[in-house]
């Protein structure tokens, strides 16, 4: 009863799933675990799936359209407002079409967001950057490098036993990985560390990709009965309606699923419609910071690019009984057309109240025209009760300026947060188009947001 589109694009007439991919995906989402007595559900067990099928007879993505905005608007129609992709193309680094095409849809729909897998293309054979025994640089696909969306790399899972966990890398991907430490460690059991297969980022005009990571390896969910164990990593023990299966693939729809719990405590405690923009500026807010070696070679401090902001953590991302003390403040006025930045140099200020105990995370998001590049250059300024300065990304890798001119997401984060009154800024350093919205969300234990 929470199937409400079911689309055949691929082979019209028979949506079903005789590889397995699209139901596990599903899965992850939003599976109820009513074949395993409720054990094995979805992130977002009470939503509901409008799924669009795009294998084709071939085993290809032969049902996705010339222009990926048909794609999204039919979602979008059906009521849709988060589409997840856990597909692509192995473009790396750039920007092409597909990318542009996802850039043009969210700049027209700005409550639509769409979240894509970053590829699973990360190697450490032909290096032209890393160390050896290092995953390499610039392999995030397409159109994971569209600015608009929320890209998502793979983590570990926890997991010790079952599909590919105990093999290392060097056993199970051999021609990707033959050198350690890498080809020594296990495909699962280290949630601090990547998947080594995860594309990284950056992309080919310097901006940070992937934005977040989750686990994506040995992930169990929903099998398609009329898909081959073949397809599959491994069965799951003890009951055949489920299967373990690994990629950023399977990374992607668990974020999707923190998505939906993200948008439903908007609508349901603030009574807001959250543009794309504020969900993914909630999400990175809530991040955690993977500590493993190769999730920080090269570049310890956030963001980089290899896990981007970090990994996604709902928990601390919205306001919950286990995580006493956490509250949001945001500012999310993308329907609100005498708010919209209008010119360079302009500024927009809030006074935000903190209190101690807790780490205060603020960050900028917004929905950038489409094109190759940053268009329109927001930045983010937090003073601080005792009048010290904190720029958006101040620790990004091989920047250019004193703000970030690259990416359009910006964080601060302040731990320990001292107590007291803090103002936080936007500033339009460039527009190129007029009329550009934002979300500002700021997490902690926080007052809401005072314009000044």
């Amino acid at each position: 009863g929470r199937i409400v589109g079911l689309v055949a694009l691929g082979r019209p007439g028979d949506a079903s799933d005789p590889h397995g991919h699209g139901t596990h995906v599903a899965g992850s989402v939003l599976g109820d675990g009513a074949a395993s007595g409720g054990a094995l559900r979805g992130v977002a067990p009470g939503a509901q799936l409008f799924c669009q099928s795009v294998l084709d007879a071939q085993g290809r993505l032969g049902g996705l359209p010339l222009d990926l905005g048909d794609l999204f608007e039919e979602a979008y129609q059906a009521g849709a407002r988060i589409h997840n992709n856990s597909w692509g193309a192995a473009t790396p680094a750039t920007y092409p079409t597909t990318a542009l095409e996802v850039d043009a849809f969210v700049a027209a729909r700005r409550d639509m967001l769409i979240v894509i897998s970053a590829g699973n293309e990360g190697q450490a054979r032909q290096r032209l950057h890393a160390a050896p025994g290092f995953v390499d640089w610039l392999s995030v696909g397409s159109p994971a490098t569209s600015k608009n969306a929320l890209t998502v790399g793979a983590s570990r899972s926890g997991r010790s036993q079952g599909g590919l966990a105990g093999l290392t890398y060097g056993d199970a991907f051999p021609d990707a990985f033959p050198d350690s430490p890498i080809a020594a460690v296990t495909v699962s059991g280290d949630p601090q560390s990547l998947a080594a297969f995860s594309s990284r980022g950056p992309c080919d005009d310097r901006r940070i990709k992937p934005d977040v990571v989750a686990p994506g390896t040995d992930i169990a969910s929903a099998k398609s009965s009329r898909a081959s164990l073949g397809h599959f990593w491994g069965p799951f023990p003890g009951n055949a309606n489920y299967a373990f299966m690994g990629g950023t693939s399977m990374a992607a729809p668990l974020v999707a699923g923190c998505a939906a719990l993200v948008r439903e405590h908007f609508a349901t405690r603030h009574n807001h419609a959250a543009s794309a923009a504020l969900l993914k500026a909630t999400l990175i807010a809530g991040t955690r910071w993977l500590s493993g070696v190769d999730a920080n070679a090269d570049f310890p401090a956030q963001p980089n690019l290899h896990q981007g902001f970090g990994a996604v953590d709902v928990a601390q991302s919205v306001p919950n009984a286990g995580a006493p003390g956490l509250s949001l403040a945001f500012a999310d006025r993308w329907a609100a057309p005498a708010d919209l930045l209008t010119r360079t140099g302009e500024r927009r200020r809030w006074r935000l109240t903190a209190r101690a105990g807790r780490p205060l995370s603020i960050c900028l998001a917004y929905t950038d025209a489409p094109g190759r590049a940053l268009q329109n250059n927001l930045n983010l300024i937090v003073e601080l009760p005792d009048g010290t300065k904190r720029i958006g990304n101040a620790t990004l890798a091989q920047a250019f300026a004193a703000t970030d001119v690259d990416n359009n997401v910006e964080l601060v984060r302040i731990d320990p947060a001292p107590a007291g009154d803090y103002t936080v800024m936007v500033s339009a350093s460039n527009l190129l188009t007029a009329g550009q919205d934002f979300a500002l969300v700021a997490s902690g234990d926080v007052d809401p947001l005072q314009p000044m």
